[in-house]
């Protein structure tokens, strides 16, 4: 979305103009003001004002990298330390003790307001463009213009109720301007849930329509993050998925909650209707996929892909993966078939390297797996990765250091594959669960690339960090191992987080890892400080991910999992890969997609019968059916970019992953741990999940000034 931001202060102005009351989803007619004429005096001020109804999207909430957002760090997927939540996440500290409020407070992120305001904008747009723009010419009688202006105003609006409903359930549905003097008995009240939701496909399938008659399936680099046809069928397919999934779909926790007057507005399906959305959520899938694929000309990226980025700097070679003396893991891989050939440690080093920049690359440097991002860089996104003590500059002596704090959960650690494609409590190649959080010791293969300090910190290396998948090794950041391979000077930053002289925790250290681990997603291969001077070089700033093609893979392989669950069978007219024939063997193909490209063991029908139990940390024993391993598979590959807590939310599986004790680490709370680091313990006993945490609260005076509206249950 580079292009919108450039031009696009004009529109922002432009925004303050939508004039609502107190209720803004109402969108009151807002009256005249000085400068909204003006938004529409040009073709260049006309496509601001248009760009300025995307700025839904970069509400800083909205970002899948923004470590503070209580959609990211209030999950199982990391956490961060507590003194940064009392500043600058409390709402996240608030969802993860259930203390929501519904006043208005200095922390609430204010995500009905802010969508609902951006839905204003996209009314806003609608009618000047018709009245002011239309005496004005502004799309120079290009009708194909005026028609995709009016598609994307209408994309947006459909996204952001999509945002709406996700987190607050059933809503109302704001298609006009409501009159100024309309009285308060007339304002719309919550619309059941499905009827918002056939209400955003139809939307989005009109949006298409005509983004289909301009071809424009994906769009020019200069246009990256406006609407294209392909974007429209994946946000529908997610829309579906969710419809389909067992929150809205039969297990909702308060069944009795109605609206006003007692209109039923939660779903209450019968058998038929649970397996008539699946299939709608299904076909959704198989075209956002296909159309992708084949239109779009999107594909997965590869190492041939990351080859191209800064080949001569970040080398594959340079990458740390544990190993023994006598090359135990190395001797494995050579006894592996991966996709036909014989396992190479080099080629899983090329993997690791992959991975790391298939999270910070850009479509206009070849990465082709993009499909819907936009370019803001939140506030922190690599100094709140960053370790502490990186290096001392020799000018100054002055430590060169992050923020040491998005700190991966034990659930994290235990739940990214095994080299093998298992988890760790499959026993096959970490050990039992009582040897996970053992070092290694002095059998410990130091490797030939790291600093000047004392070797005997890989020897802390934990098994359990050990035979481990490419993904883990480019994004988990773990004592003992390498954050990066040019971090420190140009040489790898070898993590020592048992020592608060190193990157353990120190006396009055607000900047601390909070498990003991840390995370290198979203940081950019290529970050270096120099340690003359201690300059920091980057390659560039990267790109929020809103939708990428592993995630079309992702949800066609969950709708066949439920398929396969329940014993359905595919439609006859959903066409199947070569050699697939049941909805078992398409859940696993689809993750085997994934699993390939991964450079990790595939996954097969006699892992998902149940004879896998995975007896993490912070669960009780659970069979690994093709269900659990689909969901993994999802919490692995997208991990921290923003799905995990809408994922948990719509498998109503709250208690399962978010519940007391389940958010884990190891004893990085301690000054200066040193022998008790490798203790396995709760984070925080006051961390816990209740049942209304399933929706977002409205601030009461939104149900006061509203006689139509009602609170969410619970609140």
């Amino acid at each position: 979305m580079n292009k919108i931001f450039k031009i696009a202060s004009l529109a922002i102005a432009v925004g303050a103009l939508s004039g609502l009351t107190s209720c803004d989803y109402l969108d009151v007619v807002p009256a005249e003001q000085p400068g909204l004429k003006d938004a529409m005096k040009t073709t260049t001020n006309a496509e601001a004002f248009l760009y300025s109804c995307y700025k839904g999207v970069s509400q800083r909430d909205f970002s899948p990298r923004d470590y503070r957002s209580p959609l990211n760090c209030a999950n199982d997927e990391y956490l961060i330390p507590e003194v940064w939540m009392a500043i600058d996440g409390p709402s996240s500290y608030a969802v993860m003790r259930n203390t929501l409020q519904t006043t208005p407070t200095s922390y609430d992120p204010g995500f009905w307001n802010a969508y609902y305001n951006a839905i204003g904008q996209t009314l806003l747009f609608e009618r000047e463009l018709d009245n002011e723009g239309r005496k004005n010419d502004v799309w120079k009688g290009d009708e194909n213009k005026y028609n995709l202006w009016k598609a994307e105003a209408k994309f947006c609006r459909a996204v952001y109720h999509y945002q709406v409903l996700r987190l607050f359930g059933p809503c109302p549905i704001t298609e006009s301007f409501i009159d100024a003097q309309a009285a308060t008995s007339s304002y719309p009240g919550r619309r059941p849930f499905n009827e918002v939701v056939d209400w955003i496909a139809t939307q989005l399938d009109q949006v298409t329509a005509e983004l289909d008659n301009q071809g424009l399936y994906r769009r020019e680099i200069e246009h990256n993050g406006r609407a294209s046809s392909t974007i429209t069928r994946c946000i529908k397919a997610r829309l579906l998925l969710m419809a389909a999934s067992d929150l809205w779909n039969g297990k909702f926790s308060y069944p009795a909650w109605r609206g006003k007057g007692g209109q039923q507005i939660v779903p209450n399906p019968d058998a038929a209707a649970q397996k008539a959305a699946w299939e709608r959520a299904l076909r959704a899938c198989v075209e956002a996929l296909d159309v992708a694929e084949n239109k779009g000309g999107y594909a997965l990226y590869t190492i041939e892909d990351a080859d191209n980025m800064d080949a001569k700097d970040v080398l594959a070679e340079d990458i740390y993966i544990p190993d023994t003396k006598s090359g135990e893991f190395v001797n494995w891989l050579k006894s592996q078939k991966f996709n036909g050939e014989t396992g190479d440690i080099e080629k899983f080093k090329s993997t690791v390297r992959m991975f790391r920049y298939l999270a910070t690359t850009t479509p206009n440097e070849g990465n082709n797996e993009l499909i819907w991002i936009n370019n803001q860089v939140p506030y922190g996104t690599i100094d709140s990765r960053f370790p502490r003590r990186i290096l001392q500059a020799q000018s100054n002596q002055v430590w060169k250091e992050g923020w040491n704090g998005v700190s991966p959960t034990l659930y994290t650690v235990e739940h990214f594959l095994t080299a093998d494609g298992n988890i760790p409590a499959a026993g096959t190649m970490c050990g039992s669960k009582s040897e996970w959080y053992k070092p290694i010791g002095t059998e410990i293969n130091v490797g030939d690339k790291y600093e000047d300090q004392d070797m005997k910190t890989r020897e802390h290396i934990l098994r359990v960090c050990t035979f481990r998948e490419p993904r883990f090794y480019a994004w988990i950041a773990f004592d003992g191992g390498d954050y990066l391979t040019r971090l420190h000077n140009g040489q790898p930053k070898v993590l020592n987080m048992r020592s608060a002289d190193h990157q353990g925790r120190g006396q009055g250290e607000r900047n601390y890892s909070v498990t003991g681990f840390l995370s290198m997603k979203h940081v950019d291969p290529l970050s270096k400080y120099d340690i003359s001077n201690g300059a920091f070089t980057s390659g560039k700033n990267s790109p929020d991910v809103l939708f990428r093609l592993a995630e079309c893979y992702l949800n066609l392989a969950e709708c066949y999992a439920e398929y396969a669950e329940r014993g359905w069978d595919i439609p006859a007219d959903i066409d199947l890969p070569d050699g697939v024939n049941t909805a078992l063997d398409a859940a696993i193909y689809y993750v085997n997609v994934l699993r390939d490209r991964a450079y990790v063991g595939r996954l097969t029908p006699e892992m998902c019968n149940g004879s896998v139990v995975d007896n993490n940390s912070s669960s009780s024993d659970k069979k690994m059916t093709i269900r659990q391993w689909v969901r993994n598979e999802r919490f692995v590959e997208l991990w921290d970019e923003g799905q995990r807590y809408h994922d948990v939310r719509r498998w109503a599986a709250g208690d399962e992953y978010f519940s007391y004790g389940k958010r884990m680490g190891l004893n990085g709370l301690a000054i200066d741990p040193k022998d008790t680091f490798t203790t396995p313990m709760m984070i925080n006993s006051q961390y816990i999940f209740h049942k209304r945490l399933y929706l977002w609260p409205l601030y009461q005076s939104e149900v006061y000034n509203n006689p139509n509206m009602v609170q969410a249950p619970g609140y």
